[in-house]
């Protein structure tokens, strides 16, 4: 939402954390239904990817690890 709220786009003004939480859960549920995948999630709120070179780093670092199949749900904070 505060990501939203700095773009300032007009067409986004009226999404609302509801909307996104269910844009979420549908994803979620997708990614249930498909077990044999590897599919790693990355809680990415608190990140600063702009001014946090780390930040990024540690997602590459992430992405670069071997997973095994199904959903990983990972939080960076």
């Amino acid at each position: 939402m505060e990501n939203i709220g700095k773009r300032g786009r007009s067409y986004e003004k009226d999404i609302t954390p509801q909307y996104l939480l269910k844009i979420q859960n549908g994803y979620f549920e997708l990614f249930k239904s498909l077990p044999h995948l590897r599919i790693v999630v990355i809680d990415s709120s608190s990140l600063d990817f702009v001014n946090r070179g780390e930040d990024y780093e540690a997602v590459l670092k992430i992405l670069n690890e071997d997973h095994e199949a199904g959903m990983k749900v990972i939080s960076l904070k």
